[in-house]
């Protein structure tokens, strides 16, 4: 990764050839090395999110020195290299899978409940009362924006009217609607919890805050799914909740928010006197070194290998190898002001500071107890942040 200084707003068009499009990458945005692969729609993409991510810093941040296209299997649109040691670190890949119809139609049709026991004409029916496939003891209804219950509609009638991107545009969206739902009940509940107060109130439910808040947060979320079963009993429906647009490209926002992450905190990376220079360059000739344990510490999480394993089997030694990630896993305060964010942002501090970035770049509101939080592991600012 490069630190760079674009313009400060870059007005973004969609290039008509692939060669065009590698050609911002490289001139407009100063990405070194770019992928001669790409598809149009994949580039086009990239470029995109890219551009967002600088706007939103005014032209000033670490850009990734390459940009690959890949296939990254099923699990992410988009991903910056990790490995420390490896000369790739920093660069920015793009899953090849969410530019192809097949993966993309198998997770709306899982979503939808589109399958061999289920007919389209049901899934048409599940779309049009905007809904996306969720648990049974969800006492919520998601909404999604009118412009994507319209897709699903068009996807339900006949799949193959819609473009990749349409598609893809569908499966963000639904990702966020059920993202949503477990965060209401178990991700955050004691926020949910007060938002709640007086519809619970109104409707001759009582609830006791400060035994609410004593209680750890599996308690609190198997509590407020008991409150919401006894409102839904007495309004006779499930709460309507609506579901703000989102855009595709936030994976990349999300995966900036990684590189930025990088370049602020590697404590053994002296940022101030490389301004302008290559991380990398440094680190294979071998000026600095970096600890396992200290980048485990700070991007490490329940997602990777091995250290769900060790925090289960081994919690002293997690603790004693990981200090600060045991205690973001493991403070329930912590825990739920990461839960307004995702359930994704309660894996890891590196994943919480990405996905909070990611929040700041498309403009969102972050609550302030999540802000004190980011704050703490001094996660990347922005220019209005």
């Amino acid at each position: 990764m490069v630190f760079t200084e674009l313009l400060e707003h870059i007005d973004f068009k969609e290039a008509k050839t692939v060669d065009e499009g590698i050609a911002f990458a490289k001139n407009v945005l100063k990405i070194g090395e770019v992928d001669k692969g790409f598809t149009l729609d994949a580039i086009n993409f990239a470029n995109k999110g890219l551009v967002e991510a600088a706007n939103a810093n005014k032209g000033k941040l670490f850009m990734p020195k390459k940009m690959y296209y890949r296939d990254m299997g099923k699990d992410a649109l988009a991903g910056v290299i990790k490995e420390i040691q490896s000369p790739h670190f920093g660069s920015l890949s793009i899953n090849k899978q969410y530019f192809e119809h097949e993966t993309l139609d198998k997770y709306i049709n899982n979503c939808l409940g589109i399958g061999k026991k289920e007919t389209t004409a049901s899934a048409a029916k599940a779309a049009s009362s905007a809904t996306a496939k969720a648990k049974d003891d969800f006492c919520f209804i998601c909404q999604v924006d009118n412009n994507i219950l319209d897709m699903i509609k068009r996807y339900t009638k006949a799949p193959e009217s819609l473009t990749i991107a349409e598609k893809r545009e569908i499966v963000a969206n639904l990702e966020q609607a059920i993202t949503i739902q477990s965060s209401l009940l178990n991700l955050s509940p004691m926020t949910t919890l007060k938002k709640n107060m007086k519809l619970f109130e109104k409707n001759g439910i009582q609830v006791d805050l400060k035994e609410f808040e004593a209680l750890s947060t599996e308690k609190q979320s198997e509590k407020i799914k008991d409150l919401f079963s006894q409102l839904q009993e007495k309004v006779g429906g499930k709460l309507l909740i609506k579901i703000p647009y989102l855009s595709p490209t936030e994976t990349i926002h999300h995966e900036m928010g990684h590189l930025q992450d990088f370049a602020k905190n590697l404590k053994e990376l002296d940022i101030k006197n490389m301004s302008f220079g290559d991380v990398w360059s440094d680190v294979k000739g071998g000026k600095y070194t970096v600890e396992t344990d200290f980048v485990g510490n700070r991007w490490g999480g329940m997602t990777y290998n091995g250290f769900s394993e060790l925090f289960k089997k081994n919690p002293k030694k997690f603790q004693k190898r990981y200090p600060d990630l045991y205690e973001f896993l493991t403070n329930q305060e912590f825990q739920q002001s990461a839960g307004k964010i995702s359930a994704y942002a309660q894996t890891s501090i590196g994943e919480f500071i990405a996905e909070v970035y990611g929040k700041m770049v498309r403009g969102e509101k972050v609550a302030d107890d999540v802000m004190v939080l980011y704050k703490k592991y001094n996660g990347p600012m922005i220019p209005y942040a």
